[in-house]
């Protein structure tokens, strides 16, 4: 098998997912680089999907009503992609409009780098309304910054990249012990690509423009109140369990920030008093749980 992909599908209809009907574009661009492709669609919705549509190419569907995730999708995916000697695990979900030579361009890199074990993962330029956001180079205090739009191949600085649309070698992946099952939905990506700095690895940008819909970015249109405390929590632990303490104290100034930002939008006010309470939480460890719960989870991981 040449290159497998797992698509990520929550709450959507597969017909109507930008992901997989730009797949079926890939697709009708080259049939022939799809003889070496193979899609797993993961569907965490509470309800099964009947499939009354033609997908052309070689795929599985999964059905999975406890929504696990990413974490659990992704490592049924790499086992998988080990099962069958795949060198590549490409990292998909449901809101990307891929170009229509992407999956074409990206065997060609991936046939690149095939022998160069130095190169851990694959990431395309991700765009959100025109504004560039993935990958981003990552400074100190946890804080990112998008790259310039001409950047491509390899950077000399730390690389971050939205596992979406990131191709990940396998092998790499399975040293690591797959992905990480504590960060199960929010901060894997930075995690996966934390671990990709700390093994030595290099990230390969390249040309490929994607549009993609990424939540934090449109608050109005992604985000409740639910999904902003699940990615505050796990944002924290990540600076908690990786980044100094210098660092978790820019960060506290970076929550600062964020609750006057949000305290100015009238439909932000309440995004405001979570960044605060969590804030208060973090600063007098308030929060027994957050503090030593997810803690003992990430220890037993990392043993």
């Amino acid at each position: 098998m040449g290159l497998l992909a797992v698509m990520i599908v929550f709450n959507c209809k597969l017909e109507e997912t930008k992901t997989l009907v730009s797949l079926l574009k890939n697709f009708e661009n080259n049939q022939n680089i799809f003889e070496r492709f193979k899609l797993i669609i993961y569907d965490n919705s509470k309800i099964i999907q009947d499939i009354d549509f033609v997908i052309p190419f070689n795929y599985e569907y999964i059905h999975n009503p406890k929504n696990i995730g990413l974490a659990g999708a992704y490592n049924h995916a790499l086992a998988e992609g080990s099962k069958y000697f795949s060198k590549w695990l490409l990292l998909l979900d449901q809101d990307s409009s891929l170009p229509a030579d992407f999956i074409s361009c990206l065997s060609d890199t991936t046939l690149e780098f095939e022998n160069d074990k130095t190169v851990f993962s694959i990431a395309p330029k991700m765009f959100y309304n025109d504004a560039l956001f993935s990958p981003s180079k990552v400074i100190y205090g946890g804080i990112h910054r998008p790259i310039d739009k001409n950047c491509t191949g390899f950077c000399d600085f730390e690389v971050f990249a939205i596992g979406s649309c990131s191709c990940v070698r396998i092998s790499f992946l399975n040293e690591i012990g797959g992905f990480n099952g504590v960060f199960w939905l929010d901060c894997l990506d930075r995690w996966l690509y934390l671990k990709i700095k700390e093994k030595g690895g290099a990230v390969y940008i390249t040309d490929s423009h994607i549009k993609h819909e990424l939540s934090v970015l449109d608050y109005d249109k992604f985000i409740n109140k639910e999904r902003y405390v699940n990615i505050i929590n796990y944002e924290s632990l990540f600076m908690k369990l990786y980044k100094s303490k210098p660092e978790n104290i820019i960060y506290y100034v970076r929550l600062l920030k964020r609750i006057f930002s949000f305290g100015f939008g009238p439909n932000k006010r309440i995004y405001s008093n979570i960044t605060l309470r969590h804030l208060f939480s973090l600063i007098f460890q308030t929060n027994s749980r957050f503090k030593f719960d997810f803690l003992k989870k990430q220890i037993l991981y990392d043993r």
